[in-house]
């Protein structure tokens, strides 16, 4: 799910953009910005590069990982798909003479994200159904944490905005066993096997 979530976002970015500059050619790449080995991406050069920073569980979402569906007899238990907020960033890798080209790309980006902070299948039909819908918030980094972002990815600084994707579901709903219901009075207790 979270790979479906990135490459929408992409996809998105990649219409406005070639839109707004006239282009053919993808402006958005989602890669590393450096490999394992430490060399700079190939794929990367020239473009505003999208990745994961980090991926944390939405707390309030996740309340309820099970639900019990009420009725006679055994009642079906039925686990939900944890929902993960994913922080991503776009970095532009324009350099020397095209250094300007990043802030234009990002400045386009930005305003696009700002202008469609929420991604739901009615602005955006290829959102696969067990999406509700992605939530983007521009997140603030002072300079230390700025400094000790771009430390971990590559050690240079790059022009760049980092975001939270809010509600990205990982997993399916799905039956995870089945309970007794047990009738006394007026209310109704469930006993799991």
């Amino acid at each position: 799910m979270i790979e479906q979530a990135i490459q929408i976002i992409a996809e998105k970015l990649n219409r406005h953009l070639k839109n707004a500059f006239s282009s053919n050619e993808n402006l958005v790449e989602v890669s590393n910005i450096v490999g394992q080995d430490g060399a700079v991406s190939p794929n990367v050069d020239n473009k505003l590069v999208l990745f994961v920073v980090n991926i944390e569980q939405e707390i309030l979402a996740n309340r309820h990982v099970h639900d019990r569906l009420p009725g006679p007899g055994r009642v079906p238990v039925i686990s939900k798909p944890a929902y993960m907020n994913i922080y991503i960033c776009l970095a532009g890798t324009f350099s020397g003479k095209n250094y300007s080209e990043s802030l234009k790309l990002l400045s386009h980006a930005i305003g696009f994200l700002h202008n469609n902070c929420v991604f739901d299948h009615s602005n955006t039909p290829e959102l696969d159904p067990v999406f509700n819908k992605l939530v983007f918030e521009y997140v603030n980094l002072d300079i230390r944490d700025l400094s000790n972002l771009w430390g971990v990815i590559t050690g240079k600084y790059l022009p760049s905005a980092l975001y939270k994707v809010r509600m990205v579901p990982v997993g399916v709903e799905q039956l995870t066993g089945q309970d007794h219901a047990i009738h006394g009075g007026s209310t109704a207790v469930n006993r799991k096997d």
